[in-house]
This record gives C-alpha cells, sequence and structure tokens, in this order.
C-alpha cells in the first residue's frame, strides 16, 4: 500500500519486521502471492491520498482512492454467522439479501470470517467467493467493494469446529496454529480474482479483561498484518470498539504494521448518555481529532460497524443495558444523524476518517425474535426454532425506515414508497403506549399481575392501508447465549409467540392499533411486547415496507 503526498511517493511501513514474540508464519503457499492474482495486480489499486483541506491548522487529510477514483467507504457488514446447518450450499445465496443494500447507494460490503474454530481454509474462504461473487454481479454504475475478513477467536469463545474452544494466547503453539490457518486462508483468496477487494481485516474486537494476553493478541494481530503484507498490497486493520486516545497510542505501538484501523462504534444523537458497554460514536470524531494531533493515532480509520443504540435503559434488574427500544422511526432518523454527522462530518474526515458500514444490513440476526433494534429488517410471519435457515428469509422480511434513510444519504433509493411510520403519543419513544412498560423514568415497573387482561396500542402512519402483528418475545433462552441467569428478551435465542393484528381503526390519515393480551403465567420472567406495521407493498422476492416497536415488562 502507498500514501501519496502531493507528487511524492511516501511508502508506508508495509512489511517492515514482524515486532516481538516472532512465530513462524510460514502457510501452505509460497510467501509471494501464490498462484492467481499476483501481489503485484493488486498495488496501486487502493491507496490513502493527502487531500488539502480548510482547518485552523491548515493540515491536509487522508481520504481513500481505489482504482484511481476517490471513494468514501459507506455500506454494511456482511453474514456473520457459524457453518451453516445445512451445510455450506447457504454461502453461496447467503448475499442475496443485500441486493437492496446496493439499491440503497452502498458501495462496500465487509465479510467477518466464519467463526468455526480452526477449520480449514478452503471452507473459510467460500464466504469470502460468495462475497467477491456477490459485489461483482451486484454493481448498478459503480463498483461494490469487499472488506475480507478473517476470523480471530477470543480465549473464551465456544466454537464449533475440531477443536471447539478459544484460542489461548499465552500457549505459542496455539496462537501460531491460528496464524497459520488464517494466512491459509489468505493464500485461498489470493486465488480469486480480487478486483472487489478493497483491504483485509485481522480479528473483530478481540478483547481481553488481562493487559498482558491484550498485548499478545496485538502482537499476533501485527504478525499476521506483516505476512499479509508479503503477499497483498492491500492495506490491513484490525476492528475495536470504543477507543480513546490512550486505547489508540497502545494499539499504534503494539501494532505499528497496520495501514488503517476499523472502529466499531455506536450510541447516536438521540443517546444522551454512554450505554453500559459498546461504543460511543457521537464522541468518536473529538476523540479521533485529538488522536491525530497528539500522534497517537494519524493514520486513516473506517467505522467499521455502526447502528442505533436503544434509548438508554440502565440498571433494569437482570435486563442489561438495551433494554428501552426507541421505535423505528426514531431509530431512522438516529441511523441518519450518526454517518451524517459522526462518520462523513468534516471533523470524522479531516481527522482521516474513510468511511461507515452498518453492522447488519440483512434478515434479523440468528434469532427467533421478529425483530431487533439494530435491524434493517423486520420478520413476516411467525416464528420457528431455527428461523435464518428455514421460515425467515429476505422473500419473508420487510424493510425498516432506517434503510430508506441511509439510501437518503448515500444516493440510492430502494423503493419509491415509503416505510410507515410510528406516531409518539405519550412522549415516550418506544413508540408503544401503555401503563405497565418500563420507561426512563420507571425502569423497575411493577410486574403485571396474573390472569390480568393488559392493553397496548400503537399510532402509525402510511400513504395507504397498514396491517399490524404483534409478538410477545421472552422468558427464555433456548440457544445460542449460555447466560442461564440472564432474562433480557433482546439476547438471541430468546421465544417469540404470535399474539395476533390486534384492532385498528383510521383517522385523519393515522391507524391506531389496540392488542388485548393475558400475560404468561410464570412469575419472575421479562418479556418484550412487540408491533410490527407492514404497508403489504412486498412480495415472495421483494421487501415492503414496516415499521416496529417495542416495549418490556415484568411478571
Amino acid at each position: 500500500m502507498k500514501i501519496f503526498l502531493g507528487l511524492v511517493v511516501v511508502l508506508g511501513a508495509v512489511g517492515c519486521g514482524s515486532g516481538s514474540d516472532s512465530v513462524n508464519l510460514t502457510s501452505s503457499a509460497a510467501s509471494s502471492a501464490g498462484s492467481g492474482v499476483s501481489a503485484a495486480a493488486d498495488e496501486a489499486r487502493v491507496e490513502f491520498v493527502r487531500q488539502s483541506h480548510v482547518v485552523a491548522r491548515g493540515e491536509d487529510r487522508l481520504a481513500l482512492r481505489i482504482d484511481g477514483q476517490a471513494v468514501f467507504l459507506q455500506g454494511a457488514g456482511g453474514p456473520n454467522r457459524d457453518r451453516p446447518a445445512g451445510g455450506l450450499t447457504p454461502f453461496s445465496s447467503s448475499y442475496s439479501y443485500m441486493n437492496d443494500l446496493v439499491a440503497a447507494g452502498a458501495n462496500c460490503v465487509r465479510t467477518y470470517g466464519t467463526s468455526f474454530v480452526f477449520d480449514d481454509a478452503q471452507t473459510q474462504a467460500q464466504d469470502v467467493a460468495a462475497a467477491f461473487s456477490f459485489a461483482a454481479r451486484a454493481r448498478r454504475g459503480k463498483p461494490i467493494y469487499v472488506l475480507v475478513g478473517l476470523f480471530m477467536t477470543k480465549q473464551t469463545d465456544k466454537g464449533t469446529g475440531a477443536k471447539g474452544n478459544g484460542v489461548d494466547y499465552s500457549n505459542p503453539a496455539q496462537v501460531s496454529e491460528q496464524e497459520v490457518l488464517l494466512l491459509q486462508v489468505v493464500d485461498q483468496v489470493l486465488l480469486l480474482d480480487q478486483s472487489v477487494q478493497v483491504g483485509w481485516c485481522v480479528g473483530n474486537e478481540v478483547l481481553a479483561d488481562d493487559p498482558q494476553v491484550q498485548q499478545k493478541i496485538w502482537q499476533s494481530t501485527d504478525r499476521i498484518a506483516v505476512a499479509i503484507q508479503a503477499k497483498s498490497k492491500l492495506p490491513v486493520m484490525t476492528a475495536h470498539p470504543t477507543v480513546t486516545v490512550a486505547r489508540l497510542q497502545e494499539m499504534n505501538t503494539a501494532m505499528p504494521h497496520l495501514d488503517w484501523l476499523g472502529i466499531n462504534n455506536y450510541a447516536g444523537v438521540f443517546s444522551n448518555q454512554p450505554p453500559e458497554s459498546g461504543g460511543f460514536l457521537w464522541q468518536l470524531p473529538a476523540t479521533m481529532e485529538q488522536a491525530e494531533a497528539s500522534g497517537a493515532w494519524e493514520k486513516p480509520w473506517v467505522v467499521s460497524e455502526f447502528g442505533s443504540y436503544d434509548i438508554p435503559g440502565r440498571n433494569i434488574p437482570a435486563l442489561g443495558p438495551y433494554t428501552l427500544e426507541a421505535n423505528s422511526t426514531t431509530n431512522a432518523a438516529n441511523y441518519a444523524n450518526s454517518f451524517s454527522q459522526y462518520i462523513a462530518g468534516a471533523q470524522s474526515r479531516n481527522a482521516h476518517c474513510v468511511g461507515g458500514l452498518v453492522l447488519n444490513w440483512m434478515q434479523p440476526i440468528d434469532s427467533e425474535m421478529p425483530a431487533f433494534f439494530l435491524d434493517m429488517y423486520a420478520f413476516r410471519g411467525q416464528p420457528n426454532s431455527r428461523p435464518f435457515e428455514a421460515v425467515w428469509n429476505n422473500a419473508l422480511a420487510d424493510r425498516l425506515q432506517c434503510t430508506d434513510a441511509l439510501a437518503a444519504l448515500w444516493g440510492g433509493s430502494i423503493s419509491a414508497d415509503p416505510c410507515p411510520q410510528i406516531v409518539v403519543t405519550d412522549g415516550d419513544n418506544q413508540g408503544i403506549a401503555c401503563s405497565f412498560k418500563a420507561t426512563e423514568s420507571n425502569l423497575n415497573p411493577t410486574p403485571v399481575a396474573q390472569r390480568v387482561n393488559l392493553t397496548a396500542s400503537l399510532t402509525a402512519t402510511d400513504n395507504g392501508p397498514v396491517t399490524v402483528d404483534w409478538y410477545l418475545v421472552g422468558g427464555q433462552v433456548s440457544h445460542n447465549l449460555n447466560q442461564a441467569g440472564r432474562q433480557n428478551p433482546q439476547d438471541y435465542g430468546s421465544t417469540s409467540i404470535y399474539l395476533g393484528s390486534g384492532q385498528s381503526t383510521t383517522k385523519a390519515g393515522q391507524t391506531l392499533n389496540t392488542i388485548t393480551l393475558t400475560p404468561p403465567t410464570t412469575t419472575g420472567n421479562v418479556y418484550q411486547l412487540r408491533a410490527i406495521v407492514r404497508d403489504n407493498t412486498g412480495s415472495a422476492t421483494t421487501s415492503g415496507g414496516a415499521a416496529t416497536a417495542a416495549i418490556v415488562f415484568r411478571t
């Protein structure tokens, strides 16, 4: 990779050594680019170019140029899944739901790497091949690029591969084994046509509580980066959440060979205080500006994940911080503001931001929930035990307004028919009116009485008639998260029950829909009541428009 400063070519520190605690990174292919596309083929394809901009200090900013064209990355993360239960066939079709992403004006898809631990490189490379194939087919007048992820396991991960557990980063043999595997994956990717690839991302949020272990993780990441740079001229990053200036300095020292950095950050403009975990997107521009000024981080960076957090509902007993969910209309404004203000805004770009990617542009992630606050789509119909492999798929999902909000910023359009909108009638951005919900001012509501009917309602607008589906979510965790004592209904694996369509009345262009339900008889549980409003414009192959709102209550 090269950084161009005016007309003077400044070679970066690519491939200049392997850092401390080196291990043998020899893989199954030669240390050159191997067969297929050579290292020379991608030389100068992806560059970071210094551009003049007007700020008080009169400095330059780094911008991304691909194949000679200036590019600001805007797109989404692709599938992040374990080995499909039905074999590898789903890899070939797992990107089809992202056709809407391309129509929205996106230009980048990020892969994460398959998360079955220590499996063979050929299998893991199939996901990349599927992404490359999708990107090559999907371009509509402009290229679609792929940021290729290489999956690094955390020590605490429970994989489904032959070994099934995370890497002990204090065990050099296990660390070396993972490094060799990842470079074998690189070699397999190098056999593909890389004309759509924008770079490499080594690991996603591979964090450790022990600072010494974290240093070993970073050292391994840096060694992998150096080895990739010997094979490919495309830039190498890792992805990290919630950066501070001090953290950036640590990372810069421990991983000097990274070409750029991915930062996973959330919490947008309506979050007036940060949640207890996750990223702080509204703080990021100032942080990166300070890091650039102090020399803690002077390289390019991309917001490698962003999404809209819930209303800050902290300290709800047994729930965690993510249970008060803003309705999808408020959420859409938050997505748009997050991208325009904190990613593509002047402060971020002047501090060398080169793009931003939504976390999930896909059907709701591996969950029995009909929708989720980070999702871009809402399910149709009724759930079963493993939705993403059976009932729930793009043919049975409708887009939420955040997709249209980002399309408006990105210069695209998914549909001429706008999504329905939730109307807040009680001052609570959750969007459902009822007497038994948790709110910002009442985080610990009184448990509902057994066998006493509950009534809840929502109000929506659209340019045509709408229908409403109500779901009860939660009460137990059936799979995926091994957290027996946690009751958060937004945990993956929570059970969903379809309650019906409620009763609608329409007046002055607004639809008021009301549901009456009898609460579950099990005491001590927490449930989510969710409504999905649909304009019924979708088909078996296209998404319609939808809106969603949810509240939580206790029994």
